[in-house]
């Protein structure tokens, strides 16, 4: 809107000015009606028992989770802020949830040949895990990023697609947890 003139600018200021202190007032008439006072009696919070608090214990020795994640602290390059991950299946069909980890390197250690991709760990009771990775055939080395399970070939058994550093690998399941 345009004020042609200073008798125009100051209704339009003084109509704004009117809007802002009702829409001010009447906002202050709704947020004091739905105050609530606090409750008189504390009996209610008495009897309102909280969740526990879970608590969470390092038992990877125990269970024999064992290799120790590598990864680089130089960060000299982008490769060395990625490595990791893990992932969750049954390898041999038990019923019984194993380990795979992937396993980064240094660019040291790379270019001397790299570490190994990954590491399988087989659950052979509840929370007892071995370390199978070379009976799995599981020995490809370089970089290791992160790993995708999936039966990609219908056979009713998960397979292994890892990504890292130096190039990608598929390992399909032959059963009993070999590849």
């Amino acid at each position: 809107m345009k004020c042609r003139t200073p008798g125009q600018f100051v209704l339009l200021l003084v109509a704004l000015s009117l809007t802002w202190a009702q829409t001010s007032q009447s906002s202050r008439k709704i947020s004091s009606a739905h105050r609530t006072e606090p409750p008189q009696s504390s009996t209610a919070a008495k009897t309102t028992t909280l969740p526990p608090v879970p608590v969470f214990k390092d038992i990877a020795q125990q269970a024999g989770l064992t290799v120790s994640h590598l990864s680089s602290n130089e960060k000299r390059y982008v490769v060395e802020s990625m490595s990791g991950g893990i992932g969750l299946f049954d390898c041999d069909n038990d019923g019984k949830l194993d380990i795979v980890m992937v396993n980064g390197s240094t660019v040291d250690r790379y270019r001397a040949g790299g570490d190994l991709m990954v590491t399988l760990y087989h659950q052979d009771a509840d929370l007892k895990f071995t370390d199978i990775t070379h009976k799995a055939g599981l020995t490809r080395k370089g970089w290791g990023m992160g790993v995708a399970v999936a039966d990609f070939d219908n056979d009713g058994l998960l397979d292994l697609y890892v990504t890292g550093y130096g190039g990608n690998v598929l390992y399909r399941n032959k059963g009993n947890c070999t590849f």
